[in-house]
């Protein structure tokens, strides 16, 4: 299963956040860095590679990584043991791959993809997992990511990006 997320590049946020020029790399290393004892207990590995943004990110640097850790902490609790999680960070330009609300609007970016070898989404249910306190199925079922992936939802959206699973 994946989880990806972009972002715009620029600044053009309107929300209360407090934007700032951000090096998004370092983002991702802290996020890596908090997850990394909880991958540990599994013997799970943290493949992490990252290009630099082609243009500066401005964002509010606590809330995306709040996201990075909370797909992180998801990849890790339905990894199964002695598995690999990958993390790619990479610059994006023209419209996004998803088709998604954000259309046309996305011109440069940067998208973050995560993915592990855990069970997956059922099709159906890919669109609705980052909605307020969905859950299907039981405990092994992913889908059941519960308000965690609302509030990534949100808080990519307050700045301008998307986030799917695929």
């Amino acid at each position: 299963a994946s989880a990806m997320f972009q972002l715009t590049a620029g600044k053009q946020l309107e929300r209360k956040y407090e934007l700032k020029r951000t090096d998004i790399e370092s983002c991702i290393e802290r996020s890596v860095d908090e997850v990394r004892f909880f991958a540990l207990e599994k013997n799970l590995t943290l493949e992490v590679n990252t290009t630099s943004p082609s243009q500066p990110l401005y964002v509010e640097p606590n809330q995306i990584e709040q996201v990075l850790v909370n797909l992180l902490e998801n990849a890790c609790k339905f990894s199964p043991r002695n598995s690999v999680i990958t993390v790619r960070g990479y610059a994006v330009s023209g419209q996004t791959q998803h088709a998604s609300t954000a259309g046309d609007r996305i011109t440069a970016g940067y998208r973050v993809d995560i993915s592990d070898s855990g069970p997956g989404v059922a099709p159906e249910h890919l669109q609705n997992i980052f909605e307020e306190y969905v859950s299907y199925g039981n405990a092994g079922d992913r889908s059941g990511g519960g308000l965690g992936l609302a509030i990534c939802k949100m808080i990519l959206r307050a700045h301008h990006g998307e986030i799917w699973a695929e």
